[in-house]
């Protein structure tokens, strides 16, 4: 599953550290926003719950995509 996991604003500082953490557990690092504090990724399912009990992880939300229609197609 993908997944965006947001930084505690105290450890923003560390989020590459933590994006090294992260993928110890078995996250799969897409990207690291260390400005913000988001890092993007993949992980299986049963590696989540030691993804959350990292350090400094505020919280973990699941990349969905969205997509819209064309610009000409009849659903508006």
């Amino acid at each position: 599953m993908h997944i965006i996991v947001t930084v505690r604003h105290e450890r923003i500082s560390d989020t590459g550290r933590i994006a090294e953490q992260l993928a110890a557990q078995g996250m799969k690092i897409e990207g690291v926003l260390s400005t913000v504090g988001v890092i993007t990724g993949s992980v299986k399912a049963e590696e989540l719950m030691a993804v959350r009990k990292i350090d400094g992880v505020e919280s973990i939300d699941e990349d969905r995509s969205m997509g819209l229609p064309p610009p000409n197609s009849d659903v508006q």
